[in-house]
C-alpha cells in the first residue's frame, strides 16, 4: 500500500509566506507592463497627432504640449479677446484637380464680439480690385494667395499673410487668425460632424455645376426651399453654385449661402461635443491634415469653439460687400478690360467699408450711404443743391435728389427716421455745420432726410472731395 505524504503545517506556512512576501512584486510587475503599454499607446497617439498637426498649424506650433493641453481640457487666451473683439479670416479654394486651384474664391471675415456674445460675418467678393506694394500687384483679390508660399515656393512672402494684410487694410480691423481650406477638406469636415442642418431660403436649380476635375457638368442640381440636412458633398455644391436663374445665380448670393453653411457647421461642431473628445479631435486633424492650414494653435481653436458656444447662431450678423443700389461696391473695368469691383467711393477708398466693419455690431454708429436724401435749395444762389448732391454722391451716397425751396436764412436738416440713422445725421450736420430737427414722416414723404440750404450755406463740395481723396490715400 502506497503511503501518501502530506505537507506539514510548517511546510505550508513557508510556501504561504513566500507568496505573501512576493505578491506585491508580482502585481507591481504586471501593473508596470500595463502602464508601459498604455504609455506606448499615448506616445504613439501624440506622435501621430503631432505629425498630422504640423501640416495644419503653420505658425509656432508647440507640438506635444498643445495636444496634452487638449487632453487636460486646457485652453489658451485668444488674441484680441482682452480688447473685446476677435477677427478670424476664412479662405476657401479649390485645391488640386480644380481650375485655378489656389484662387481664394471664398473670403469671409468672422468677427466675434467677446463681451456681448455676438458674431458678424463680412463676405468679400473675389472680383474686388486691390493694389499692393510688397509684392507689387494690381488685380483681383482672389489671386493674392497665389503670390506667396507655399503656393509659390520661390516667393519670399507668405500666402495667408498677403491676404490677411489686405483684408485688414480694406476693413480697418486687425486680423488675429486665419484658416484656409480646400474643397476636399470642406466636404470631409462636414462629414466628420455627420452633416449640417440649415434652411434653404428659396428654391433654385444650377444647370451648369462643374463636375470634378473640370470634366463637364453634373446633372442639374436642385435645392428646394425649407429645412435641409446636407452631407459634405451636398453642402459644397450648395455653397459653390452660381449658375442658377434668378437671384441665387450671383457671387453675392453664393457668399450669403457660404455664411449660412459656416453658421450651421459652427452649431453642429459646438453642440456635438467633438472638441471635448480628444479621439474625435485627432480624427478631425487626420482627415483635414492635407486640406487645412491655420496659424491658430489647437488650444486656441478649442477656446474659440468654447466662446462660440454662447453665441445665438440665429442672430449672426451677415454682410456681403456687393454692387447693389444700396451696396458699397461698383462695377469697374481697368485698362486691361477685365471685370472688377471697386469701392463706390473710389479705387482704394475703403472708408465706407471700414465704417461698416468697425460699427457692424452697432448699426446706430454706421453711416447709411443708401439713405434717401432730399436737398432743397433755399439759398439765393442757384445750383447749390445740385453741387452738394454731386459731392455727396461722389462721397458714396447713392440716393440723393434735389428740388427748390422758398428762401430761408439758416441751413437745417430734417430727420424723418426718428433718430434711427444717427451716424448719417451726425455726419451731415458736422459737414454742413447746422442743426437737426426731428419730424414725423407722412405718406407723402418718400425720403429719410431732408436738407434745406439757407442763405448762410457755404459750399462744402470741395471739402467733401478732399476728404474722400484722403480716405483713398491719393
Amino acid at each position: 500500500m502506497k503511503i501518501l505524504k502530506t505537507k506539514s503545517h510548517s511546510e505550508n506556512g513557508l510556501r504561504l509566506g513566500f507568496w505573501r512576501r512576493n505578491w506585491k512584486k508580482t502585481w507591481f510587475r504586471i501593473l508596470t507592463i500595463l502602464i508601459g503599454l498604455a504609455l506606448i499607446g499615448v506616445i504613439s497617439w501624440l506622435l501621430t497627432g503631432y505629425s498630422l498637426a504640423k501640416r495644419i498649424f503653420t505658425v509656432n506650433f508647440s507640438g506635444g504640449s498643445q495636444l496634452l493641453k487638449l487632453l487636460t481640457h486646457s485652453t489658451d487666451p485668444l488674441k484680441g479677446q482682452s480688447d473685446g473683439r476677435v477677427n478670424v479670416l476664412l479662405l476657401g479654394y479649390g485645391g488640386t484637380g480644380h481650375d485655378g486651384p489656389y484662387l481664394t474664391d471664398t473670403i469671409q471675415l468672422v468677427s466675434i464680439d467677446t463681451k456681448n456674445n455676438k458674431v458678424a460675418m463680412i463676405s468679400l467678393p473675389r472680383d474686388l480690385y486691390v493694389e499692393t506694394k510688397n509684392p507689387y500687384y494690381a488685380g483681383k483679390i482672389n489671386a493674392l494667395y497665389t503670390l506667396g508660399k507655399p503656393v509659390d515656393p520661390k516667393s519670399k512672402y507668405d500666402s495667408a499673410a498677403l491676404v490677411e494684410d489686405e483684408v485688414s487694410t480694406i476693413t480697418g480691423l486687425p486680423i488675429h487668425y486665419y484658416a484656409s481650406l480646400d474643397f476636399d477638406g470642406f466636404k470631409k469636415a462636414i462629414d466628420q460632424v455627420d452633416g449640417i442642418d440649415l434652411t434653404v431660403d428659396r428654391t433654385f436649380t444650377d444647370y451648369e455645376y462643374p463636375a470634378d476635375k473640370g470634366d463637364g457638368f453634373l446633372p442639374p442640381q436642385t435645392f428646394k426651399s425649407g429645412p435641409q440636412h446636407m452631407d459634405g458633398a451636398r453642402a459644397l455644391i450648395y455653397t459653390r453654385s452660381r449658375h442658377s436663374a434668378g437671384g441665387e445665380g450671383s457671387d453675392f448670393a453664393r457668399s450669403l449661402r457660404q455664411q449660412k453653411v459656416l453658421a450651421a457647421f459652427k452649431t453642429k461642431l459646438t453642440s456635438s461635443g467633438m472638441l471635448d473628445n480628444p479621439a474625435r479631435v485627432l480624427s478631425l486633424i487626420d482627415v483635414l491634415s492635407s486640406s487645412l492650414r491655420t496659424d491658430m494653435q489647437p488650444t486656441e481653436i478649442k477656446a474659440l469653439a468654447t466662446l462660440l458656444k454662447g453665441v445665438d447662431t440665429s442672430n449672426v450678423i451677415s454682410k456681403t460687400l456687393d454692387n447693389s443700389p444700396e451696396g458699397l461696391l461698383a462695377d469697374f473695368n481697368n485698362s486691361d478690360e477685365i471685370y472688377y469691383l471697386k469701392p463706390r467711393a473710389g479705387v482704394n477708398n475703403w472708408s465706407q467699408i471700414q465704417n461698416l466693419a468697425k460699427n457692424i455690431f452697432n448699426s446706430q454708429n454706421t453711416i447709411n450711404y443708401a439713405a434717401k436724401i432730399e436737398i432743397l435749395n433755399g439759398s439765393q444762389i442757384s445750383g447749390q443743391a445740385s453741387s452738394l448732391a454731386a459731392a455727396l454722391k461722389n462721397y458714396g451716397f447713392t440716393n440723393v435728389s434735389v428740388d427748390k425751396s422758398t428762401v430761408v436764412s439758416q441751413t437745417v436738416i430734417y430727420d424723418y427716421t426718428d433718430g434711427a440713422q444717427k451716424s448719417t445725421l451726425d455726419f451731415l450736420a458736422d459737414k454742413l455745420d447746422c442743426s437737426v430737427i426731428k419730424k414725423s414722416k407722412t405718406d407723402s414723404i418718400n425720403y429719410d432726410i431732408s436738407i434745406v440750404l439757407g442763405n448762410n450755406y457755404k459750399d462744402i463740395s470741395g471739402a467733401l472731395k478732399e476728404s474722400s481723396l484722403k480716405q483713398s490715400g491719393t
